[in-house]
Formats: structure tokens, sequence, C-alpha cells
């Protein structure tokens, strides 16, 4: 299985961060779990 990284689209249809570091993260401050602010 190839993985692929998310895109902003999906990673904003998440209402807010994971926290996984994900590389197209769009939330500030990036890479913070429950970051609900987007750029």
């Amino acid at each position: 299985m190839e993985l692929k990284p998310l895109t902003k689209e999906e990673l904003l249809a998440q209402k807010e961060c994971c926290g996984n570091r994900c590389l197209n993260c769009p939330y500030i401050p990036k890479h913070t779990k429950g970051s609900k602010f987007f750029s």
C-alpha cells in the first residue's frame, strides 16, 4: 500500500489539527493537536 500525504482540503475537513506532523498542515500553530485556526 502506497501512503500519500493528505491534501489541505482533506485536513481542513477534520476541523482541527491531529498533531501527526502532516506535510500539508494548514493549521496555526502547525502540528499542534487541537489547533483550529488555519491559514
